[in-house]
């Protein structure tokens, strides 16, 4: 990631420099250089990027997002779900059904106005910058 004018979106990313055992996800360091530059992330919710083992959680899952959010990525990260292409997923994340309950622990950790953002209005704000 270089330039000014990067517009990279990644989408159904997971490791994020926490889970070593996933191939090819951004480091931190990508991550800081990526936001920096105004591009966008969406975590994938595939549990073996969330945890290499045991139970995956919705916890997990806003633990990744609070991971991108301590590497800048306010207002730059999302879900990036991939329900249909996942065999592995969170307890309750199972299809777009259990996504209440996934904002439910956005809010109580990060604020309605994050959550919002990470629901899609950050999306949406990507696409009209590029």
């Amino acid at each position: 990631v270089s330039g000014e004018s990067v517009t990279t979106l990644l989408e159904n990313i997971g490791k994020l420099g926490m889970v070593q055992e996933v191939v090819d996800a951004p480091t931190d360091e990508q991550l800081k250089k990526l936001f920096e530059a105004g591009g966008y992330v969406g975590v994938n919710f595939f549990g073996r990027f969330l945890a290499p083992k045991g139970d995956i959680t919705l916890d997990l899952v806003a633990d990744r997002l609070e991971h991108m959010l301590e590497m800048g990525g306010e207002g730059k990260i999302g879900f990036g779900s991939d329900f249909d292409g996942c065999s592995l997923k969170p307890i309750h994340l199972d299809d777009p059904s259990g996504l209440p309950l996934l904002m439910d622990v956005c809010n109580r950790r990060f604020g309605e106005k994050i959550t919002r953002g990470i629901a899609g209005e950050n999306l949406l704000k990507y696409y009209d910058r590029i």
